[in-house]
């Protein structure tokens, strides 16, 4: 009857033999003396026994008796022992004669064991310890390194991207910085001019002079903030300008300025100084206004101070700002190149470097691992299909504990015969010293042959048993088959064991070896470990023939065929592990490639909010020239010339705006260092585009200000930034064009620009750059987090990939080779089992050698 033998499991299914001598004690052979003196165990051999058992018998008599009534008290010997223990034999006569059962349970147990320890060390030697210790902690490695790799690469990453947001800072302060140079100006003209005696308070002088040195003040302030913000930066130390043509701007003898001096005569003197001692000159001589303005009661035309801010405001600061700034916008949009170059660099190291590399790596651990556990398997399949029988044909016993007993008991006493008799048994003649005995199985003598060893021809002692057992199909070692064919001679025909090929996938045999969930024989590799050919003798190692070589043969697809088993490769580990670093690297490109397509779509941005800063300072320019052309005196050759300078401003303007709204490059643009074209923000973003032509608010920072509906400015102050400007720029066209005595500051073209161009449009500009450096920034910060997001899952996967596939699998083929060589102890003894593991391994190493040795010959 065929048993499955499942090593997790391990089912006791031993042979146990039953001799035909009686069970009594006093029963002993009358043909020699050595019955007695073997006490239960041993009986004579027709007195022809050899020397060596009486001996053996008699060393283990103590034993028999010591442990007599407690093996009939319990029925049954090692029903119960641990099944690890109660499986297998050493020696060569694994199915020879039994002297006593009680004896047999008690060696046996101790002799498994001992077989167990070798094959386990043999299974979990070097060569499986070795690869699995390095896999485990070059794994943990691999792991630190790459997810090393991955903080550095985040770390330039982001501080590339916060340089990004120093930039686009840079632009925008830089261009403010260029409008409120403009604005403190137009503040102190306007202190100047309102204060005159025949100015009526209409229009812009309708503003107290207290309110217009509150403008100034603030004005200054925030220009004093840009101006220094610009130059050493917005962190707590000092940094350089990172553009070298801008540094040289501010720290170089490069501007030209003009300084009046009140002596006698009057005069001008030219100077030069770079833009930050410049810069500083201007805002130190405004504040000085502040202070005179309040004490000379706005009349400050005189002064020196008012003199220097009207005579450079205007043109050298603003001058060495709009330079600067020209150079700092060409300078961001290559860093946003360079940005997109870094990431290609950074994917190109990480992901095709450094992350690719760990990942080949860990597939050779792993399939180091599995080509040592594919040897390890093929010690099972590699055991000859005659043994396999043996196994297989092994009784089942079933524990009786009813009143049949006695019935069985009797069964037992009527096959028995005389210790000292020889005779032929059931099973075939067996020829040592004329002994011969019948063969019954129980699962506690599977070990006899080993206790037994060499008293098969000493004779038979008999014991009663309480269990019901199937007669053995099996022949016992020495019994000679009709023709002279030896029971585990394969290549007889006549042999019960001759074999033919057979075909066991992999998955079956994963299903008698299931050693955990998860874990798979790896790929095997084609090997040619010996002579080809299935036989069962060939390969087993039976006494005397320990170094009997193993036929194994391979063929396509990593199959290997050993004793007409097949051994297929599965890649389920190989997929586990594989998989989830494959996904992980995919992730990391597609995070790459994101993050690169949101860097292409910043340069747009940049150039929106450099045109947009453009169209702001240009405005407070047309202001301020517009102001000075009113202010001016009737036929005094300064009117001709703020009138020329007003058209010219008015032209850039419009050029700047139509290139801020509809795209291409503004006329201003000529000659100058930032030559990029500038995309249509009507169409490339709506929230500027609601600004400029769909909000119907008002454009000012305090809404408690704003115009009421009855007011005759409500109309165009509510429909959008476009009406406004382009309101705004045909009266100053209009102003421009006018005679001098209609050039007034309270004449409508200008009181227009007043009303509605001081707040609404002047405010609702600079909110609508703002819109730029927001979009820029967001975008940024968007980048930002997905790589932040991209880094927490990182580590998560790697934690997890450590202890949820690398930790159980390894744990796994630790266990895996103790239940192997569980599995091998069930082998009967006379095989040498652990020469057998060792022979298949070590040709399997030589294998694996000799595929490396090709391989580098091939390369």
């Amino acid at each position: 009857m065929d048993l499955d033998l499942d090593p997790v499991e391990e089912e006791q299914s031993d042979w146990r033999e039953v001799s035909r001598a009686p069970s009594d004690e006093g029963k002993g052979s009358g043909a020699d003396g050595a019955g007695n003196s073997g006490g239960r165990g041993g009986g004579g051999g027709g007195g022809g026994g050899s020397g060596a058992a009486p001996v053996k018998l008699s060393a283990l008599s103590e034993d028999r008796d010591e442990h007599k009534s407690q093996s009939e008290n319990d029925d049954v010997s090692s029903h119960g022992d641990d099944d690890e223990a109660t499986s297998q034999g050493l020696g060569p006569d694994a199915f020879t004669d039994s002297s006593s059962a009680v004896d047999v349970d008690l060696s046996a147990d101790a002799r498994r064991a001992r077989l167990l320890k070798r094959l386990y060390k043999v299974f979990s030697g070097p060569q499986l310890t070795t690869p699995l210790l390095r896999m485990r902690y070059h794994t943990w490695l691999l792991l630190a390194v790459m997810l090393i790799a991955h903080v550095v690469m985040y770390v330039i990453l982001i501080s590339i991207i916060n340089r990004q947001f120093s930039n686009v800072r840079e632009v925008h302060r830089l261009a403010l910085a260029a409008d409120r140079c403009q604005l403190a100006t137009v503040k102190v003209a306007v202190a100047e001019f309102c204060t005159r005696t025949d100015i009526a308070p209409v229009s812009i002088c309708e503003v107290p002079l207290t309110t217009t040195m509150l403008d100034l003040n603030s004005a200054l302030d925030d220009l004093e903030v840009y101006h220094q913000t610009t130059y050493l930066g917005s962190g707590t130390a000092p940094r350089k300008l990172k553009e070298s043509t801008a540094y040289y701007l501010w720290t170089s003898q490069t501007g030209t300025y003009k300084a009046y001096f009140d002596t006698q005569p009057a005069m001008w003197v030219n100077g030069t100084a770079g833009v930050w001692q410049l810069g500083n000159r201007f805002i130190a001589t405004a504040r000085e206004i502040l202070y005179w303005g309040k004490q000379l009661k706005g009349r400050i035309g005189n002064l020196r101070a008012f003199k220097f801010v009207v005579a450079n405001g205007l043109w050298a600061v603003f001058t060495g700002y709009t330079e600067s700034l020209d150079y700092l916008v060409s300078y961001a949009w290559g860093e946003v190149s360079q940005v997109q170059k870094a990431l290609i660099i950074m994917l190109a190291v990480e992901a095709a470097g450094v992350q690719l590399a760990c990942i080949v790596y860990e597939l050779v651990l792993l399939r180091t691992v599995e080509r040592i556990r594919r040897g390890s398997l093929l010690t099972s399949l590699a055991i000859p299909s005659a043994m396999l029988r043996v196994l297989a044909s092994r009784p089942l016993v079933i524990m009786e504990d009813s009143d049949d007993e006695d019935a069985e008991d009797d069964d037992a006493a009527a096959d028995g015969n005389g210790g000292g008799k020889g005779g032929n048994t059931g099973g075939g003649g067996i020829k040592a010293g004329g002994g011969s005995g019948s063969y019954e199985s129980d699962e506690d003598d599977f070990f006899h042959g080993n206790t037994a060893h060499g008293t098969a021809a000493a004779g038979n002692a008999t014991r009663r048993y309480r269990r019901r057992s199937m007669e053995m199909v099996v022949p016992p070692p020495g019994a000679v088959l009709p023709g002279g064919a030896m029971p585990f001679d394969a290549g007889s025909s006549t042999s019960p064991y001759s074999h033919h090929p057979q075909h066991v996938p992999n998955r079956s045999a994963d299903s008698s070896l299931r050693f955990g969930q998860g874990l798979h024989s790896e790929q095997a590799a084609p090997v040619d470990l010996g002579s080809t050919g299935g036989s069962g003798a060939a390969g087993m190692l039976l006494p005397g023939r320990r170094f009997a070589a193993v036929g194994v043969r391979s063929s396509r697809g990593g199959r290997l065929h050993v004793n007409g088993k097949e051994l297929r490769p599965s890649y389920r580990n190989l997929v586990i592990f594989m998989v989830p670093l494959l996904l992980w690297e995919v992730t990391l490109i597609v995070m790459g490639a994101v993050s690169y397509m949101r860097l292409e779509g910043m340069q747009g941005p940049l150039a929106s909010l450099n045109m947009a800063s453009h169209v702001i300072y240009r405005y407070t320019r047309v202001r301020a020239m517009a102001l000075l052309l009113v202010s001016s005196e009737r036929g005094s050759s300064d009117l001709a010339f703020y009138r020329g300078a007003l058209r010219n401003e008015l032209t850039n303007l419009q050029s700047e705006y139509d290139t801020l709204m509809y795209g291409g490059l503004s006329i201003t643009q000529a000659g100058k260092v930032f030559q990029k074209p500038v995309p249509a923000s009507t169409f490339e973003s709506s929230s500027f585009s609601n600004n400029f032509f769909r909000q119907e608010r008002c454009f000012r920072w305090d809404q408690s200000k704003c115009y009421t509906p009855d007011s005759p400015y409500y109309e165009v102050t509510h429909h959008g930034l476009d009406v406004m400007l382009r309101r705004i720029i045909s009266e100053m066209q209009l102003l421009a064009a006018d005679d001098d005595n209609d050039a007034t500051y309270n004449g409508t073209r200008y009181t227009t620009m007043y009303m509605v161009g001081t707040k609404d449009l002047y405010e609702g500009l600079q909110s609508s750059a703002q819109l730029f450096v927001d979009f820029s920034i967001a975008r940024y910060n968007s980048i930002k987090l997905l790589q932040t997001i991209l880094l927490v899952v990182t580590i998560i996967f790697f934690l997890s990939y450590a202890l949820l596939l690398l930790r159980p699998y390894t744990a796994a083929v630790e266990r895996e080779a103790m239940r192997l060589a569980g599995l091998m102890s069930h082998v009967p003894a006379e095989m040498d089992v652990t020469a057998h593991v060792r022979q298949v391994l070590r040709a399997y190493v030589r294998h694996v050698m000799r595929q490396k040795a090709r391989g580098n010959g091939t390369g």
